[in-house]
């Protein structure tokens, strides 16, 4: 009896051993497994963030692109506006210089009638 309970006792601490290492393989397979995919998670998140960073970039490309398209009329207007008023300046400058010319005509013609006058009485007098 006390050899059957042995070869009994041996029997199960076999299968016991058995049961473990096939517990612990399949607890390897699983670790395997799940190793596997966290890097294909971690490689698909990889990706993701940078398609999302692709897509930030494009979208603030687009955006400057936009902001710039909407100055740039803004710009050329106040340029067409600065261009009118140097024009505008420059006509009112010439003008000015006109009026100056014609009244400094005006003054050296009077200047030389009264010199005239001056030097007709000038020979009546000697």
């Amino acid at each position: 009896i006390k050899v059957k309970e042995q070869n009994d006792l041996d029997k199960a601490l076999h299968h016991s051993i058995k049961l473990t290492k096939e517990t612990e393989e399949e607890e390897r397979e699983l670790l395997r497994e799940a190793m596997e995919l966290s890097e294909q998670h971690y490689v698909q998140s990889n990706e993701d963030e940078e398609e999302m960073i692709q897509q930030a970039l494009a979208m603030s490309e687009k955006a400057e692109v936009q902001r710039k398209e909407q100055e740039y009329p803004e710009l050329q207007a106040v340029l067409a506006l600065s261009q009118h008023e140097k024009e505008s300046i420059e006509e009112d400058d010439d003008l000015l210089m006109m009026e100056i010319l014609e009244h400094s005509k005006l003054e050296q013609m009077d200047f030389d009638k009264q010199l005239k006058i001056a030097l007709e009485e000038s020979i009546h007098i000697t």
